[in-house]
């Protein structure tokens, strides 16, 4: 149910990026034509009135699309441009957008054909954000204040982290749309994100495995930035006092403290200490330098190093988790395969992610929400990833378990067997000569050995059948109980009747409990033969709603319950039962024969 669910998730997410994918021809996006042009200005002292004249104005670059990637830049970025000429557009209809929330500082300039400047304002998260601009999560111009579009455009860019800059000039109906589509598909991927967190937690508090634990903290510092990321901690902390920049160094100390988990995950998931211990090894070194990088950015506070820092350490920790995921692949461990489509599907979002920026595929809603949706994709295969783990660990347990067990089989059988079987043929020797037996004390206790010997034998016979692996499935369970049944009562020339099928549908049962119940059988068949003194036996099993019904009866001499009959062995059959959680009745009493019933669950 749970798999169906993530799928259904999954396949939501597609839906919602066809359907906001597709244009409304209602609204109009007013595309910005090939003059987007840009300047660096490295020395930052550059005005606005310096960019009228030459030889400034000749050195605006042309770069043909809406959008511009600086990357880690100290320097100012100017960017001008004009808007193309709409029949139905007024100043008061546009807004010009840039869809990069971390931007430190953006001054907005329009110049007319006789350079008149008109000022459109300053946006920036060093200038906080309050609840009455149209969406904090972006930088927003109105062009209200203009009387015609005829005009020059620059923006003055500053930022101290690294700068991708998409300009869009959309109508307000356009806009609002476009933030309605894109709460949309952003409450989709928090939903699942909360969604997959909260249940990895309930898995840890189920199973105490620290792997979940680690998920869940990942996720969490995951979740953490990534509402830095799409700017959306700034809607929800508008008109506060808070240090926006200081927020932004935070979220990339986030970023980093994820990465870490994201590798002491991928230990534990991929159980590398075991599987690859020299890998492991690497990785807790890296982890360990990533925590120190963390604490290293406490102390420098520089909004540049700390984003740059992030991203190198996020290439790192991508890279690692590739290469360790698809070295256990090659070995053969299953689990391993969701993790390297997790992780190719991370680094596709990611790579999309980075070629929007740099302009190398176009910009839609499929590459501006790349990496949610590559993060979707790795928490739900990530999440089935660990329901398969469970599966194999435990499969690989039980194969240990089984190696274990004939083993100790095996050496059960060689040397105790054996030696069992040794002692009882020289007792039986020592029967055997005339000379000894006539000595009084041979008469007394060689029998006592031979009895005991063979009897313990027995046992030992018992416990190897037990343990083998072979043996626990319930047919051959059966089999040795109709076997048994057959062998005991013919020996005591007892009549019989067993009714007892040759396979039960039901799971087998446990080791400890097969043994015991075994050994319950065989006591009530033994103290039948030796004790009943009966004519008739029955020995029956049936299953009912997943219990099963062992039913053991003869004719003879009954039990007296209020006294104690040496050699019946009530005390132990009683506890062997209470072990086996089994409910039992017993109805006898003095020469009205005995009826065990038994029932309990596999």
């Amino acid at each position: 149910m749970y798999r169906i669910t993530l799928i259904i998730c999954f396949l939501l997410s597609i839906l919602s990026a066809q359907a906001s994918a597709v244009p409304n021809q209602n609204t109009q996006e007013h595309i910005l034509p090939a003059s987007l042009s840009v300047l660096e200005d490295e020395s930052t002292e550059l005005a606005i009135d310096d960019l009228l004249t030459e030889p400034w104005s000749s050195q605006f670059q042309p770069i043909g699309t809406n959008r511009y990637n600086a990357g880690y830049t100290q320097s100012a970025v100017w960017i001008r441009f004009t808007i193309r000429e709409s029949s139905d557009a007024e100043p008061g209809d546009l807004l010009i957008i840039l869809d990069f929330p971390h931007l430190f500082d953006v001054q907005a300039y329009a110049i007319d054909g006789n350079r008149e400047i008109s000022y459109l304002g300053r946006r920036g998260i060093q200038h906080g954000f309050t609840s009455q601009q149209r969406d904090p999560s972006r930088i927003v111009f109105e062009l209200s204040s203009l009387e015609n579009l005829s005009k020059t455009f620059y923006l003055r860019i500053r930022s101290e982290s690294s700068m991708s800059i998409g300009v869009h000039v959309l109508t307000p109906d356009a806009f609002s749309e476009e933030i309605g589509q894109r709460r949309l598909s952003l409450g989709l991927f928090y939903g699942i994100l909360v969604a997959m967190g909260l249940y990895n937690l309930f898995i840890y508090f189920v199973t105490r495995e620290r792997v979940y634990s680690l998920y869940f903290f990942f996720l969490l510092s995951y979740g953490l930035y990534m509402l830095s990321f799409d700017g959306l901690s700034y809607v929800f902390l508008s008109n506060t006092n808070i240090d926006f920049i200081q927020l932004m160094r935070y979220a990339n100390k986030l970023a980093m403290l994820g990465f870490a988990l994201a590798l002491l995950f991928m230990r534990d998931y991929l159980v590398l200490n075991t599987k690859a211990p020299d890998l492991d090894k690497i990785y807790r070194v890296v982890s360990v330098a990533i925590f120190i990088c963390i604490a290293i950015d406490f102390v420098i506070n520089s909004a540049r190093i700390s984003n740059f820092m992030s991203n190198a350490i996020g290439a790192i920790v991508i890279f690692s988790m590739l290469i360790g995921s698809v070295n256990l692949l090659l070995k053969g461990y299953g689990p391993s395969r969701l993790f390297v489509c997790a992780t190719l599907f991370a680094m596709a979002g990611g790579s999309l992610h980075v070629l929007r920026n740099v302009g190398l595929v176009p910009y839609h809603f499929l590459t501006r929400n790349a990496i949610h949706f590559g993060a979707v994709v790795q928490m739900i295969l990530l999440s089935l990833g660990l329901g398969q783990r469970i599966k194999y660990l435990r499969e690989e347990k039980e194969h240990a378990l089984q190696q274990t067990r004939s083993k100790l089989a095996s050496n059960l059988h060689d040397e105790l067997g054996s030696t069992l079987t040794a002692i009882s043929h020289f007792a039986g020797i020592i029967v055997a000569d005339e000379k000894i037996k006539k000595s009084t004390q041979a008469q007394k206790f060689l029998p006592l050995i031979v009895e005991s010997t063979s009897e313990a034998r027995e046992r030992v016979k018992d416990l190897i059948w037990s343990i083998l692996p072979g043996e626990d499935d319930w047919t051959n369970l059966l089999a040795n109980m109709k076997q048994y049944a057959a062998n005991t009562f013919e020996s005591m020339d007892i009549s019989y009747t067993i009714d007892i099928p040759d396979d039960i549908p039901l799971r087998p049962m446990a080791m400890e409990s097969r043994y015991h119940f075994w050994l319950v059988y065989k006591e009530l068949l033994t103290n039948m033969a030796k004790h009943s003194q009966c004519q008739n036996a029955l020995v029956r099993m049936d299953v009912s709603s997943k219990d099963i019904i062992l039913t053991v009866a003869d004719n003879g001499v009954g039990i007296d319950q209020e006294a104690k009959q040496a050699g019946l062995g009530l005390d132990s059959i009683k506890s062997r039962l209470s072990t086996l959680q089994a409910h039992y009745q017993l109805n006898t009493a003095p020469g009205e024969g005995t009826r065990w019933n038994i029932r309990m669950k596999p």
